[in-house]
């Protein structure tokens, strides 16, 4: 009697943790960067981005900035940053002569954007 008792408490209990999501379930959101200069133009033109708040963009070199998850986009070029909460995200972008090293904090504080992000969404941005 007690095996009974114990398979109908666990064919009850198990599906319904199953269907609580059982842990971190949640869809996360992303942003797809498209770099929309293109190498054979003059305007041909590097793209730096970066997703986060203002003091990831204090980087001075290279690899620095791509270590607080800084991103170099070539002309024509694009990158996908994901894994990011849902809700209000905050990017800002720079623009640079094809090769250059990352521009300076300043470059980037005229093209900060912050938008809504929905659970599972992947957002195009277009950057000129």
């Amino acid at each position: 009697m007690n095996k009974f008792i114990l398979a109908m408490l666990i064919a009850v209990v198990v599906p319904s943790i199953a269907e609580a999501g059982g842990g971190n379930t949640k869809a996360k959101a992303a942003f797809k960067f498209v770099n929309t200069t293109t190498s054979t133009s003059e305007a041909g033109r590097d793209v730096y981005v970066i997703v986060g708040t203002t003091e990831f963009l204090q980087a001075t070199t290279q690899s620095n900035f791509t270590s607080r998850g800084g991103k170099m986009i070539p002309p024509g070029g694009s990158v996908t940053i994901g894994n990011l909460k849902a809700g209000l995200q905050t990017y800002a972008f720079a623009h640079v002569n094809a090769g250059s090293n990352p521009p300076e904090q300043a470059a980037f504080t005229s093209n900060v954007k912050t938008v809504k992000l929905a659970a599972g969404e992947t957002r195009t941005v277009n950057l000129p």
